[in-house]
């Protein structure tokens, strides 16, 4: 399950998938809250659970253990139009992907777009990604080729998706980890997707792109999964979303609050300007954090204050 969980994982970073066939468009679903619907902690959605899936341990959204797993994105204050525009069958096509199936429907009026893709031997996937200017929800589901029974239950539990858009929720009931940042500069301020933001009193934005803040974010694992090739992982991911210049300034294996961790500071450019970026992975049996902190300023205190908070990690 953890091999499908990266896929997932790195489906919804980069928005890539695979991609042949049938196109449809203009279908409307409407639903209705009942007993049955299951709601996904950490979210404003809930889904009729095919047979067999739990609440999942270590993910936002449900799961078959070692079958299936369906895993929920709620973005808050994100623009599905936007967010959702290189959402296509081409897109996916282009990729490489065999598409079966790619719809562009209403959920609740809620304007939608569905795919059924294959880009593995061995694993199917469907995605559905729906909203409108304020939020965009996306849930992506893996599960074994030859088992369609499983693919069609998933298939159905997607289109029960009930979204209570003025629902309150916290978005760290989910999490696996707890950052104590009651007498630290950096404080939580919002969530976006998996996503937990960081910044400076807690100041929330559209975008902090000219601003020190801090990302955490859970990913899924497995014990090959060292938190220093994590770690490169992630700064090699930084480096094709803008990273460039890149000088490491230090690297360490310490362990943290005895949990395996790996840190790297590096210095370097983020769409021209000046930088200073530390990555620390954190892991606890199957959980692994990345906590990703973007300094904009030439004072090494910032980074300080990064490492402050960071030093008040729990792991659940």
């Amino acid at each position: 399950m953890k091999e499908l969980l990266r896929i997932v994982f790195v489906l919804f970073i980069s928005i890539s998938a695979f991609g042949q066939s049938e196109e449809n468009s203009g279908s409307e679903i409407l639903n209705l809250l009942t007993e049955e619907h299951v709601v996904i902690p950490g979210t404003k959605l809930s889904i009729i659970a095919p047979e067999g899936f739990e609440i999942a341990d270590n993910f936002t959204g449900l799961e078959k253990k070692d079958v299936a797993v369906i895993q929920v994105y709620d973005l808050v204050g994100g623009n599905f139009l936007k967010n959702a525009a290189i959402f296509s069958k081409k897109t996916f096509e282009d990729k490489g992907a065999t598409v079966f199936d790619y719809q562009e429907i209403t959920i609740n009026g809620f304007a939608a777009k569905f795919i059924h893709m294959q880009g593995n031997p061995d694993v199917k996937g469907y995605s559905l990604v729906f909203g409108d200017t304020t939020f965009s929800a996306m849930i992506m589901a893996l599960y074994p080729a030859e088992d369609t029974k499983t693919g069609l239950q998933i298939k159905e539990a997607l289109f029960s998706s009930i979204y209570e858009k003025d629902k309150a929720i916290d978005p760290l009931e989910a999490a696996f980890f707890e950052l104590d940042d009651s007498n630290t500069k950096f404080k939580y301020a919002q969530s976006a997707a998996n996503m937990f933001i960081y910044s400076a009193d807690g100041i929330k934005k559209l975008n902090y792109r000219n601003e020190s803040m801090l990302i955490v974010m859970p990913i899924p694992t497995d014990s090959a999964m060292t938190p220093k090739k994590v770690s490169d992982q992630m700064i090699d991911a930084l480096k094709g979303n803008g990273l460039t210049n890149i000088k490491v300034i230090s690297t360490s294996e310490e362990k943290l609050n005895d949990y395996s961790a790996y840190q790297i500071q590096v210095e370097g450019e983020i769409n021209g300007s000046a930088s200073t970026v530390l990555v620390q992975t954190v892991t606890h049996g199957e959980n692994t954090v990345v906590i990703e902190g973007f300094s904009k300023e030439k004072s090494a205190a910032v980074i300080e204050d990064f490492k402050a908070l960071i030093a008040t990690i729990k792991m659940k």
